[in-house]
C-alpha cells in the first residue's frame, strides 16, 4: 500500500457500541435526570438537578435550529451543547457579548414559540427563561459559576458514557492498528474521538502505542517512539487531564496537559469541543494538528473513516491537501454518505468533485459505503495494495 494516513471520526467507534454525538446528548439528559431530587433546597439541589439546567441550554438551541436550520427539533450533538455551556460559563470572553442585549426580542420570541414544545421529552412546560432564573436565584454563586459546574459535570459524564466494558474485544480495529506501510513503519492514525478504542485494540494484540506527548512538554513537539502505533488525539482523550504547572525560577506558570486516568470519574478529561475551542492555545492541540498536517503532506493517500465533515478546521486541511497535488487520493468510509452530503456542504463538494473527475483521474476520490470494520478489513488486506474505483458505490 502506498504511504497512507488515517483520520477517524465518531462513526469509527459505532462498532464498539459507543454512542454517537447526538446519542450522547440524550444519554446526558437521562443521566442527569436520574440524579434529580426535587425535595432539596434550591442551592443544594443544583448538582442533582442538572437535567433541568441542561434543558435550559438545549431548548433554545433546538428552537434556533428549527428556525434557521432544516426546521426540525432534533437533539443537538454533545459537542455543540458542551461548547455552548462553556461559553455561557464565561460570557465576557466572547467578543459579541456587548451586543447580546440587542438580541433579546428574538431570543424571547424563540423561547415563547417553543417553550411548551415536547421533543424526546426535551423541553418541559416551564419556559427556558424560568429555567435560567435558577442560576440567578441559587445561593452563593453566579450564573457563570454554575454553568462552569455544569460544564465540568458534562465532561466527567463523558468518561462513563464512552467507557469500554472490561474485556470488550475490538477485532474490527485490529487490522488497522497493525498495518505497516511500504517502508515497514506504521501509518499515523489521527482521531477526532475522545474514546480509547484504538489504544485498547492495540493492547489486545500486543501492539505498543503512543500519543506522542512524552516529549511535548519539553520540546513543544509531539514525537512517537520507534515501533509504536502513532495515535494523534486531535481533540483530546478521556485519559488526559489538565493541570496547572506553577511558576518556578526561570519558568512561567501555566495550565497544561498531563497524563490522566480514564477511570477517575471525578476529574474532567482534557478535551475540546466546538469550533473556536479546537484552536485552544494551551495544551498540545495546536502542536498535534501541525504534526498531523505535516504527515498528511508526506502521504499520498488519506483514509477517512466515520467522519461526517462537520469540522471547518479539519475540512480546510483536507481541502488544501486535495488541491495541492493531483496524485493525492482520498478514501471516505461512510455507510450513510447520502445523508452526510445533506448535512455537510464540504461532503457535497467532495461528491461533486468525485463525480466530475476526468477519466485519467478516476479513483482520486473513493467512497466506500460500508461499515468501518468491513472497510478496514478490505483496506488492510495484503493483496489490496489500493482500493479501486469500483468501491465508489459499495452498499
Amino acid at each position: 500500500m502506498s504511504r497512507s494516513i488515517f483520520l477517524l471520526g465518531a462513526g469509527a467507534s459505532v462498532e464498539a457500541n459507543l454512542p454517537t454525538a447526538s446519542e450522547l446528548t440524550a444519554c446526558a439528559l437521562s443521566h442527569f435526570d436520574a440524579q434529580s431530587n426535587a425535595k432539596r433546597s434550591l442551592a443544594a439541589r443544583f448538582d442533582s438537578d442538572m437535567g433541568r439546567h441542561l434543558r435550559a441550554v438545549i431548548g433554545p438551541m433546538q428552537a434556533f435550529e428549527a428556525l434557521h436550520g432544516d426546521g426540525t427539533l432534533g437533539l443537538p450533538n454533545i459537542e455543540a451543547v458542551v461548547s455552548a455551556v462553556e461559553l455561557l460559563s464565561s460570557p465576557s470572553s466572547v467578543e459579541l457579548t456587548p451586543f447580546v442585549q440587542l438580541w433579546d426580542p428574538a431570543v424571547h420570541a424563540i423561547q415563547g414559540r417553543y417553550s411548551r414544545v415536547s421533543t424526546y421529552g426535551m423541553l418541559a412546560d416551564t419556559s427556558s427563561q424560568e429555567h435560567l432564573s435558577l442560576f440567578d436565584k441559587a445561593e452563593g454563586g453566579s450564573r457563570g459559576e454554575y454553568f462552569g459546574r455544569l460544564h465540568d459535570a458534562l465532561l466527567t459524564f463523558m468518561k462513563s458514557a464512552l467507557a469500554l466494558p472490561a474485556g470488550q474485544e475490538l477485532q474490527y480495529l485490529q487490522p488497522l492498528v497493525q498495518l505497516r506501510d511500504a517502508d515497514r513503519t506504521g501509518p499515523m492514525i489521527a482521531t477526532l474521538n475522545y474514546d480509547l478504542t484504538l489504544e485498547r485494540a492495540a493492547e489486545q494484540i500486543g501492539v505498543p502505542w503512543s500519543h506522542g506527548l512524552s516529549t511535548w512538554l519539553r520540546s513543544g513537539r509531539p514525537e512517537w517512539p520507534n515501533g509504536h502505533l502513532r495515535i494523534v488525539k486531535l481533540h483530546g482523550s478521556l485519559d488526559w487531564a489538565e493541570e496547572f504547572v506553577p511558576a518556578a525560577e526561570g519558568r512561567l506558570g501555566k495550565w497544561s496537559w498531563a497524563a490522566g486516568d480514564a477511570n477517575d470519574i471525578h476529574t474532567p478529561p482534557f478535551i475540546v469541543f466546538g469550533q473556536r475551542e479546537k484552536l485552544r492555545p494551551n495544551g498540545p492541540f495546536l502542536a498535534l494538528r501541525a504534526a498531523f498536517e505535516a504527515e498528511l503532506y508526506e502521504s499520498k493517500q488519506l483514509v477517512v473513516i466515520g467522519y461526517s465533515f462537520g469540522d471547518e478546521h479539519m475540512n480546510s486541511i483536507i481541502e488544501r491537501w486535495i488541491d495541492a497535488n493531483v496524485e493525492h487520493r482520498l478514501i471516505v468510509v461512510d455507510p450513510h454518505w447520502a445523508a452526510t452530503q445533506l448535512r455537510s456542504p464540504f461532503a457535497a463538494a467532495l461528491e461533486k468533485l468525485r463525480a466530475g473527475v476526468a477519466a485519467e483521474s478516476a479513483g482520486r476520490i473513493v467512497v466506500m459505503q460500508i461499515p468501518a470494520g468491513a472497510a478496514i478489513h478490505r483496506i488492510s488486506t495484503p493483496t489490496a495494495q489500493a482500493v479501486g474505483p469500483s468501491t465508489n458505490a459499495d452498499q
